[in-house]
């Protein structure tokens, strides 16, 4: 059985598939945890607030990861958003890596999905494409803000696809 790790192909040995699938779940929780650590308005949300944003925005529930508001609520996930929230936030859609990255992110591939570009076009400013580096190795550790104008503008290639599910 054949796997991308780290965008490098990788053989898997019987019984070790679900490795690869931790890693790739354990960096994006780690990552939100640093993004709230920092205390810049970063916050994870429970899928009911998402999906009330999901309604509000009329964009899939699946085009971001979090929210960014003025200031820091809480540590813990949001459980619920009055009006006024609504109306401050900034979507977040996280991108993060485990690999000694340096900040022009030179080298780095990663998916985009038709309904983050849709969330993208329709939100403009309110949008934003957040990368995170955690390095394994113990690297320098940092976030890179980009919106969806400077994430096309910066772009060296990019693949197309579609995944189907039936």
């Amino acid at each position: 059985m054949r796997a991308l790790v780290s965008g490098k192909p990788y053989l898997l040995v019987r019984g070790f598939e679900n490795m690869v699938a931790d890693t790739h779940k354990q960096t994006p929780a780690k990552a939100r945890r640093y993004l709230v650590g920092l205390r810049k308005g970063f916050h994870e949300i429970t899928p009911q607030v998402k999906r009330q944003i999901a309604k509000e925005y009329f964009i899939q529930p699946g085009a971001f990861d979090m929210i960014r508001l003025p200031k820091q609520i809480s540590l813990d996930p949001i459980r619920k958003l009055n009006k006024d929230d609504l109306e401050k936030l900034t979507l977040i859609e996280m991108k993060s890596s485990d690999l000694d990255l340096d900040h022009t992110l030179k080298g780095y591939f990663f998916s985009y999905t038709y309904s983050e570009q849709l969330a993208a076009q329709a939100l403009g400013e309110r949008y934003q494409i957040v990368f995170v580096v955690l390095p394994r190795g113990g690297g320098k550790k940092f976030y890179k803000e980009m919106s969806y104008g400077e994430l096309w503008s910066k772009a060296m290639s990019i693949h197309m696809s579609w995944q189907i599910r039936f």
